[in-house]
């Protein structure tokens, strides 16, 4: 037996069996042709069941048998359904040079045989339909040719998905994961596309029901609780049941719930744990659940040895305060060290690691300092630089390695290191703790061994993280060593004493004026406002204000871009969201480089999603896999190229391409203060939004961690009575975890 064509397709229909052994079907088919009909033997492996009469496309190859002849052998396949006019034509036009004139004048003239036609004989084609470029035929009918086999998979899924707002490159990824059986195990089962990102259950429940699935499914109700849960904004690990019945009276309604059953369902499927608090059973991803049993038991394994931290009783740099609470936060091999600004959290940090190297013989390769943003990885490595600390914080991503997986329910990587390899450290910093989600947690633990030492280093009155989880409360709660610094250093500025008092809940006074004469420095002020269209105006103005105070130092419009930084509260629907700012801040400050692109020369810009981004130019074989850009990282446009921007992102310049994944992109000239924590800013506005959604956001430690990113004036732009109400708002949701028990267990 050889083989005498490549891979391909074929389109048949089945007439009669042959032979039928156990996974093996041999068919006789007819081959549908525009003139006659041809017969073929096809041979497919398959427990499936091969329905006579019916219209497939095989896919496979060609062989001769020594006996029987030609055949086909088919390794895959699936039922052929005419194609419609929106899939050949959204088809058509993701192919080079084809727009929508053109691939409506060839789907007039062929109707669903486009496609076919175009690539078999794209001559014809020009020569029978007018205006249409000879060449941009031929390279769309070489596209299709190289894309032969998958065509017909592209174009059914392009119209399966129609309507639904999935993402644009959803085809080509499922085809990647699933081949040519794609489309069949979709409509059997829509709800697998929540395996990949950017897909949500509402769009797979709409292709659900319309597919003619049960609407009282379990499978159903346990995916709704699922995305509701994935959903959640306050930083839940575990819910109510009572919570799971409002999500399925909301989301599929009309039907017969049946709460319990799909709880069950999940808990065998392994998507759901479930935990009780006295008599109160409570729910949770199964994934988070394991997080924090597994947090819970390295702390025990990690407390079991007796802690070797070096004393700092000597140390002339550190005040007798600092000395006392870096001291009880370091009596176990893990503690907590926490202050709020101006206590000096990272200067005592930073010679407990001088006395590790030069006091304990410590080797700098047994030392890693890591943060969980790029941004806070950098301020760390400035401040440990000048106390002489030769050490380079890294992202806790980076720390861990970062490969990308196949689509898994959205998450597209995993960490090289883990509990199977772990990091050879011995003594571990981790900055910026109230940032950390229990996965992340999570995962750090896994990644170090059993003797290692950890301290967690952060003000605990900023925003809690984004994502589920209050580890480092929790933690505290438990009993982990936890040393808290007090005492504001003195010449602070106004910046640290007023946040203090707001953090703390005292009465706080809030300046008109910068003041820097004599003692003094005034280095807060409010410009209070009437409403949100006149502290848009004042925004404009003050960037125009700190421009010419700071002219001597600023060469050019760039240096300003990096000097000030706008936050807000709100992405949009509001006159000082962050889209309208951005709107007018791009013009203002960059509209020089004014282009009809999105994104313009020197536009400071901010990634929205963890992800990969290819290097401009690789200098080795790792550079090839791309480098780690997290979610929050500001960068600054270089270059604009056909097909993608040259982006600096901390000195690394990375190609972000153009097409579906910008919207993964933002201007960043204002950004939220969720993106803004762990990053600073010399010159630092903020605006006080009076709109209803911004008041559902701010509240205390939102002020207070907006307020404590300037390290030079904070400008605080908006009505002073709405600053003082989001002062005095100390609500917050309590998030529900039960780490703090299983630490106690």
């Amino acid at each position: 037996m050889k083989d005498t064509t490549t891979s391909t397709e074929l389109h048949a229909i089945t007439r009669f069996k042959i032979a039928n052994f156990g996974s093996c079907k041999i068919l006789k088919c007819n081959l549908p042709d525009e003139v006659i009909t041809h017969s073929t033997t096809v041979k497919v492996f398959t427990t499936e069941e091969i329905k006579i009469d019916c219209d497939y496309i095989f896919y496979g190859k060609y062989v001769t048998h020594h006996k029987f002849g030609t055949q086909f052998h088919a390794s895959a396949f699936t039922e052929h359904e005419p194609l419609g006019e929106i899939g050949c034509l959204r088809y058509l036009t993701q192919l080079p040079g084809i727009g929508g004139v053109t691939a409506e004048k060839i789907w007039r003239k062929y109707g669903n045989q486009a496609i076919k036609t175009l690539r078999e004989n794209f001559q014809k084609v020009y020569d029978e339909t007018s205006g249409v470029s000879v060449n941009v035929l031929r390279e769309a009918s070489e596209e299709l040719r190289a894309k032969h086999g998958n065509e017909y998979v592209m174009t059914h899924l392009i119209e399966l998905f129609a309507g639904y707002g999935f993402p644009k490159n959803l085809s080509a990824r499922v085809i990647k994961l699933w081949g040519v059986d794609a489309p069949r195990k979709i409509k059997a089962a829509p709800y697998e596309l929540l395996k990949f990102s950017g897909v949500g259950f509402l769009r797979c429940d709409q292709l659900y029901i319309k597919e003619g699935h049960d609407p009282a499914a379990l499978e159903r109700q346990m995916h709704c609780i699922r995305h509701e849960i994935k959903r959640d904004s306050d930083g839940h690990t575990w819910f109510s049941i009572p919570w799971a019945q409002e999500c399925l009276e909301k989301h599929i309604a009309g039907t017969s719930i049946r709460r319990r059953e799909a709880i069950v369902k999940g808990i065998e499927e392994n998507v759901f744990a479930v935990q009780r608090d006295a008599d109160n059973p409570y729910i949770a991803l199964a994934e988070n659940a394991r997080a924090e049993e597994h947090i819970a038991a390295k702390i025990k394994m990690i407390l079991e040895d007796k802690a070797a931290w070096p004393s700092v009783d000597h140390d002339t740099l550190l005040t007798d305060h600092q000395k006392e609470i870096i001291k009880h936060a370091t009596r176990d091999r893990i503690g907590i060290l926490s202050g709020s600004a101006g206590t000096g959290k990272t200067t005592t940090a930073g010679q407990l690691i001088y006395h590790l190297i030069n006091h304990e013989s410590i080797d700098e390769s047994e030392i890693a300092i890591v943060a969980p943003t790029g941004k806070a990885a950098v301020r760390i490595t400035e401040v440990m630089a000048a106390s002489g600390i030769p050490l380079t914080a890294t992202t806790i991503h980076s720390f861990l390695g970062v490969q990308h997986v196949t689509e898994n329910y959205g998450q597209d990587f995993k960490f090289n290191y883990d509990e199977t390899n772990q990091v050879e450290k011995k003594y571990i910093i981790v900055d910026e703790m109230s940032m950390l989600t229990t996965s992340l947690v999570d995962s750090l633990l896994r990644a170090l061994p059993d003797d290692v030492h950890i301290l967690f280093v952060g003000d605990l009155a900023q925003l809690p993280p984004v994502g589920s989880g209050a580890p480092i409360r929790d933690m505290i709660a438990a009993g982990v060593q936890h040393g808290a610094l007090t005492e504001i250093l003195r010449h602070s500025g106004a910046i640290v004493a007023t946040a203090s008092k707001i953090r703390n809940g005292e009465p706080f006074s809030l300046p008109r004026a910068f003041d820097f004469s004599q003692d003094k420095k005034v280095n807060l002020r409010i410009q209070s406002t009437s409403n949100d269209e006149y502290s848009q105006r004042a925004v404009s103005n003050t960037v125009n204000e700190i421009y010419n105070y700071k002219w001597t130092e600023i060469r050019s419009h760039k240096d300003l871009k990096r000097m000030v930084q706008v936050i807000v509260a709100v992405n949009k629907n509001s006159k000082v969201s962050r889209e309208i700012l951005n709107q007018m801040l791009q013009l203002q400050m960059n509209g020089k480089n004014k282009t009809d692109e999105k994104f313009w020369i020197d536009d400071k810009i901010i990634c929205l999603k963890n992800q990969h981004l290819p290097k401009s130019e690789p200098t080795d074989r790792k550079d090839k896999g791309g480098v780690y850009t997290a979610n929050g990282e500001i960068g600054y446009v270089e270059k604009i190229l056909p097909g993608y921007y040259a982006v600096n992102f901390s000195g690394n310049i990375l190609i972000v391409p153009k097409g579906d994944n910008l919207k993964h992109f933002s201007l960043a000239y204002a950004i939220t203060c969720h993106k803004m924590q762990g990053d600073s800013a010399p010159h630092v506005i903020v605006c006080i939004d009076t709109s209803y959604n911004a008041a559902r956001i701010c509240n205390r430690s939102w002020l207070y961690t907006a307020i404590t990113r300037a390290t030079e004036r904070d400008y605080i732009i908006g009505p002073e009575a709405v600053f003082r109400d989001y002062a005095g708002n100390v609500s917050h949701t309590r998030r529900k975890t039960f780490l703090k028990e299983l630490i106690l267990q």
